[in-house]
């Protein structure tokens, strides 16, 4: 029990955080998620159960490039949630999802670099209820991106330790990730560290 307090104690803060979206029924709806990644998403949605495979979006700028905007993050897992919930709900949930994810991964950096576990929870905290993070969940593309450069900092110091394939793959697969997850700018800054 006393190994899992400090996930218990994050996944706590978070839902204390956002109880009102967890249980309330709110719902995130403003600034670019309204007005560019939820529409991004249904279009996605509606293309791909008439069969079609979207090479372009002709609803923006008199017809624009779909697959090539990697601001839209079309390959992140959240991208999944539109097909099983309604868009703001859906877009609700990556929230949500990103915020835990980005808390975690503080904790998970603070531990690689071998600070307390007091420490590692206080950092997952404090990282992944910023206000810094509640500003970027109006863009949900920038929001998850931002959450795994905690994961992408372990996972790459994990690997300098351990020079394993398993480390190789951990790393690869969270930088990857992150590159898939939408706004390149957090990305470049990640790599810059």
């Amino acid at each position: 029990m006393k190994r899992f307090l400090p996930l218990i104690i994050l996944v706590a803060f978070w839902f204390i955080f956002f109880y009102k979206q967890i249980v309330g029924g709110e719902v995130w709806y403003c600034c670019d998620n309204l007005l560019i990644n939820v529409p991004s998403k249904v279009f996605l949605v509606r293309e791909l159960h008439l069969g079609r495979l979207p090479i372009a979006n002709p609803y923006i700028f008199s017809g624009a490039p779909y697959w090539a905007d990697i601001n839209l993050a079309l390959l992140h897992p959240n991208s999944m949630l539109y097909f099983f919930f309604s868009p703001f709900r859906a877009l609700t949930l990556g929230i949500l999802v990103s915020f835990l994810i980005g808390s975690l991964g503080m904790y998970v950096l603070g531990r690689t670099l071998r600070l307390s576990r007091f420490s590692s929870v206080v950092g997952g905290i404090v990282f992944g209820l910023s206000g810094s993070l509640v500003v970027y969940a109006n863009n949900i593309s920038i929001l998850q991106v931002a959450v795994l450069v905690p994961w992408v900092i372990a996972t790459w110091i994990g690997y300098q330790k351990t020079m394993t394939g398993r480390g190789l793959v951990m790393f690869v697969g969270a930088a990857s990730l992150q590159i898939l997850s939408g706004h390149p700018q957090i990305t470049y800054y990640t790599w810059l560290v």
